[in-house]
């Protein structure tokens, strides 16, 4: 199984981005565009894994506190041939909240064995392999949204892209707005 650990987004924001890449199109901007339904926050990509790792992954997953937060949407940026929507807090600083809830995640799996990329940005991907002809000002209007959550995906490959499944959902252990 090809599982990774996101927040998934509120449809407002779901909205959000589809109204934007339409805006893009418009201005002659082509690429491959993410699908709504996979537009997510990964806070760990755990890549292959057997079955039988699920009850170790939840159970971390239960045990590392995750807290209710606000998040924003800032800017757009981009890893190579990747675009994305940066998340920050509200006041357009990295989240704090977000960044040691990864990084608590993160260490508790490395510590049950897991190997993991050590890279964490808080990005929604929104396309690959952008040409923008025309130089259009790639912007994405600045919304925020509320987390309450985190899930638990598996990641099933295909020649049509990837189909992301939410196998559990972790609520938040408390509400705190940062």
């Amino acid at each position: 199984m090809r599982l990774f650990i996101a927040i998934q987004l509120p449809e407002t924001i779901v909205d959000c981005f589809l109204e934007t890449i339409s805006d893009w199109k418009d201005h002659g901007v082509t690429g491959t565009w993410t699908k709504p339904v996979n537009f997510h926050i990964t806070a760990a990509f755990l890549g292959e894994q057997p079955e039988s790792s699920l009850p170790v992954i939840k159970k971390i997953l239960q045990e590392v506190p995750f807290f209710a937060m606000d998040l924003k949407i800032a800017a757009v940026g981009n890893f190579k041939d990747l675009y994305y929507a940066q998340i920050t807090d509200l006041q357009n600083n990295p989240c704090k909240l977000l960044t040691d809830y990864v990084y608590q995640l993160r260490k508790a799996l490395q510590e049950a064995g897991f190997v993991l990329d050590q890279r964490f940005k808080a990005h929604v991907t929104m396309a690959r392999r952008l040409k923008n002809p025309d130089h259009y000002s790639l912007t994405v209007p600045e919304q925020t949204f509320h987390v309450d959550q985190v899930c638990l995906y598996q990641s099933v490959l295909s020649s049509q892209g990837p189909t992301y499944t939410i196998l559990d959902r972790f609520p938040a252990a408390a509400k705190i707005s940062k």
